[in-house]
């Protein structure tokens, strides 16, 4: 058989087949997997590496891509991304547009907002449990053709083994951080979820381990992947490249979660040896508004943002990105799609009036001064979108993904360009979902954790310093008077990731931080809700599948 058939098979096993009977997958074709095993064993090191191509390139679009068979057409319940921006919905920070008669209301957003059967064991809005189990389908599928008889010392082989192996820590660490309580609030002691580490279709249905053990094999493949890499494999110009920067990144996140501070600091400070302290600048982070002439005759002029311009939009502009996706590759899916309060779709964005804003609070304790406080107008105004809708600009909505020419179009574009692009490319834009600025967090809160306040300090303020220009440190900044060296890194770790992926509320879960919105001007839902309401039930339909799952209360 031909070399180019072989990669078709297995492409097409890839695709079909899966770890478990539980995640309804059609079992391989016995046969085909003996000839790609015996092909990888006795093969040239060119065979080898033209079989992984394919397989490897799709491993972290599992990701973005939507969550196969969810039951729902709703892409906020079955893409990363739009559960991403959901979570962050269910907390303090973000505002879910508004409760207007201009806010549809089946529009993305406004049942997580209210808490709305989120936890619910039989709730739509539950694809959590199987987005999670998709990655580590997808990771097990490769795993098994990468055992170490294969792999041997070929470097390209350990690249694609240790990407797989991220790809499952990272499916396992999404499955624990949604259905138990945070490891350093009890969980430690509870049930996480079944581990599938082997792929094989056959096998039967498993119980919940412990948390535990869930964190421990979770580690377990994060170390196997550095080792996997290489010290040398950090791809730092190559942002959206499955690297040893990435699986550092989720195993000091994964240590934060465990309390594990020694090891969460070692792991930021192997990053920041990479990456320095490159963040973004001042015209990076902030939208930058451009006036562009859209009618000679008339003078007319129409404020457009280009995305090409913003480091949050476009993973060039962003020095800061350690892995992230370009918009080809996110399936249409990022941030910009749900927070960019002028993206013209009605479900999503701001074209119905969902400009999703800050917690007025959380505003106000932002220094003037500080430069992350302009992407937030200070005062609403009345906006026509390319569609010839107007809406309102409420006040406190954010500007930080805003776009309404996407990254496909030239800043330098003529006006007539701008506005034919402002009507289909808004939302064409890249989506960073780790980057540095949240290292210097993790590093400062596990150095405050560890009771080393010099070094937390000093961590905090290279951030406190950049964002605002000189004029403030940690012990300076206004709203930190009174706050402990700790609590300070919690407010500035809402300022500085406000909107990205959920963090806010997985946050939340292990610092014991409840919902409370009542002293709040511009939420208009005030409904509290206990830490405890935010552990995921397990969907009564896996509950039925498999007898041996132990429901959360």
């Amino acid at each position: 058989m031909k070399k180019y058939n072989f990669i078709i098979i297995v492409t097409v096993l890839f695709i079909t087949v899966s770890c478990s009977k539980q995640l309804d997958i059609t079992p391989p074709n016995r046969i085909v997997t003996e000839q790609v095993m015996d092909l990888l064993m006795n093969g040239t090191d060119a065979q080898r590496e033209n079989i992984f191509l394919g397989m490897a390139a799709s491993l972290p679009v599992f990701i973005t891509q939507p969550v196969r068979n969810a039951g729902v057409l709703d892409p906020r319940y079955y893409h990363y991304s739009g559960m991403a921006v959901m979570r962050g919905f269910e907390g303090n920070d973000m505002i879910f547009g508004n409760n207007t008669a201009e806010a549809l209301p089946q529009c993305f957003g406004r049942e997580e907002y209210r808490w709305n059967s989120i936890r619910n064991a039989t709730g739509t809005t539950n694809s959590y449990w199987q987005h999670g189990y998709d990655m580590v389908a997808a990771a097990n599928k490769i795993l098994a053709y990468l055992p170490d008889e294969v792999v041997g010392s070929n470097a390209n082989l350990k690249k694609y083994r240790a990407q797989a192996l991220f790809l499952r820590a990272f499916g396992y660490n999404h499955l624990v951080e949604n259905f138990q309580d945070a490891y350093t609030q009890g969980g430690n002691g509870k049930l996480g979820v079944p581990v599938y580490e082997t792929f094989n279709p056959a096998q039967p249905y498993r119980e919940r381990e412990t948390l535990e053990k869930c964190y421990q094999f979770i580690v377990s493949d994060l170390n196997q992947a550095i080792q996997d890499f290489g010290e040398g494999y950090f791809t730092v110009d190559v942002k959206n490249d499955l690297d040893a920067g990435v699986a550092y990144f989720l195993r000091a996140r994964v240590a934060i979660c465990m309390g594990n501070w020694a090891q969460a600091a070692s792991d930021c400070q192997r990053i920041i040896a990479e990456y320095s302290d490159n963040f973004m600048t001042e015209t990076q982070y902030v939208a930058q508004k451009q006036a562009i002439l859209v009618d000679e005759n008339n003078d007319t002029y129409v404020d457009h943002y280009f995305a090409i311009r913003s480091g949050f939009l476009n993973m060039a502009e962003n020095p800061e990105t350690i892995w992230g996706f370009n918009y080809t590759d996110a399936s249409a899916h990022s941030q910009s799609t749900w927070l960019n309060v002028f993206a013209t779709n009605t479900q999503q964005g701001g074209a119905r009036g969902l400009n999703v804003q800050i917690d007025q609070r959380l505003y106000d304790k932002i220094a003037d001064g500080d430069y992350r406080k302009d992407n937030f107008v200070t005062e609403g105004f009345r906006y026509t979108y390319a569609d010839g809708i107007a809406q309102n600009i409420l006040p406190y909505a954010n500007l930080k993904f805003a776009s309404t020419v996407g990254k496909t179009v030239s800043a330098s574009a003529s006006g007539a360009d701008v506005q034919t692009s402002a009507r289909t490319t808004g939302n064409q834009n890249d989506w960073t979902l780790f980057r540095l600025s949240e290292v210097y967090l993790m590093l400062a809160e596990a150095q405050a954790q560890s009771n080393n306040e010099a070094a937390a300090k000093a961590t905090l303020d290279k951030l406190i310093d950049t964002r605002t220009n000189g004029e403030y440190n940690t012990d300076t900044y206004p709203s930190h008077a009174g706050l402990s060296t700790l609590d300070r890194i919690k407010l500035q770790t809402r300022i500085e990731m406000w909107g990205e992926r959920g963090l806010e509320f997985y946050n939340n879960k292990r610092w014991n931080i409840a919902v409370d919105r009542n002293s709040s001007s511009n939420h208009w839902d005030k409904v509290p809700i206990s830490v405890k309401d935010m552990t995921m039930q397990i969907p009564e339909l896996s509950i039925n599948l498999n007898g041996l799952l132990e429901q959360n209360p």
